[in-house]
């Protein structure tokens, strides 16, 4: 498993664990990061497609994958290099055809969060600024009502 390797004389997280944001997950080109329901919370994972399909018929029946015709193999799938609106609807668990947010019809991630994750709406007011009860701002005071009420749903 790559999920330690050795640094230094210490055990620490390897492959693509390591990354601890989409961001460095995205980088790396051997890895994606996962927001499926197999991985709780969303993570950094091996890159899929590359392992699963050697060729170009099974690589296309994956919706979660593109095959690279320069490189010749298949990789996960960026929604944003499709030009094409029906490859992009034919991707449609992970893609969408977005018209009307203001730049030219083009083909997007399509945006979902597991069903295990809540969204906090913050307003962005200048008294979230200011001192709040004890905390010295209420941006610090929101955020410890949130850590409290997470640990009474535990």
């Amino acid at each position: 498993s790559d999920a330690c390797e050795w640094d230094g004389g210490a055990c620490v997280m390897g492959g693509c664990h390591k990354h601890p944001d989409v961001r460095s997950c995205n980088h790396d080109a051997l890895c994606a990061w996962d927001i499926s329901k197999h991985t709780r919370p969303a993570g950094c994972v091996a890159e899929r497609c590359h392992a699963l399909h050697k060729s170009s018929s099974t690589c296309k029946k994956d919706y979660r994958c593109g095959w690279n015709t320069v490189k010749g193999e298949c990789e996960e799938l960026i929604c944003q290099k499709i030009t094409d609106q029906c490859d992009c609807l034919a991707h449609l668990p992970v893609c969408d055809w977005v018209v009307g947010d203001g730049f030219e019809a083009h083909c997007a991630p399509k945006m979902h969060c597991p069903a295990s994750d809540i969204m906090f709406l913050v307003p962005a007011t200048p008294l979230l600024a200011e001192r709040w009860g004890v905390y010295k701002k209420g941006h610090d005071g929101m955020l410890e009502q949130f850590r409290h009420w997470e640990k009474q749903t535990e």
